[in-house]
């Protein structure tokens, strides 16, 4: 069983911070390179939280560029945060996601760490540019670095 990263808990302290006791609509999202760890913590955090994590490999439609299923991705954020639920969305650029579904991430988590030399490793490097996640993050954590 994978253990959780390392700063793990203070970032779920932190998160529970933000979702108040009425656990208000809450978008989290995590960003990072891939590789780096983020499904994993996004679904560790799901299991400490009791709320889905999406993540947004299941939504992609092309890697060069990247570009995902907006509309149905669209659909399952609406269905919770407009229920009056919180949802986790990881993946890579996830902020040029969100902002394709005209969301905005209420709490950012940015990953270290992953494989700079992956195929996706310069359109990475042009969104971190362009986006700054590391950042705006409200939370950094270090990720699983490639070996």
């Amino acid at each position: 069983m994978k253990k959780p990263l390392p700063g793990s808990q203070e970032l779920l302290e932190r998160v529970c911070q933000a979702l108040t006791p009425n656990r208000l609509p809450l978008l989290i999202a995590l960003d990072g390179a891939d590789g780096c760890g983020k499904s994993s913590l996004a679904s560790w955090l799901a299991w400490q939280l009791g709320m889905p994590a999406v993540q947004l490999d299941l939504y992609l439609t092309s890697l060069d560029p990247i570009k995902w299923l907006e509309n149905e991705l669209a659909r399952v954020v609406a269905h919770r945060l407009d229920g009056g639920r919180p949802i986790i969305l990881d993946g890579v650029c996830i902020l040029d996601a969100v902002h394709r579904i005209r969301r905005t991430a209420d709490f950012l988590i940015f990953v270290t760490g992953g494989y700079e030399t992956s195929s996706l490793a310069s359109q990475v490097a042009a969104y971190r540019s362009r986006r700054r996640p590391d950042e705006l993050a409200n939370f950094k954590i270090e990720g699983y670095v490639e070996s």
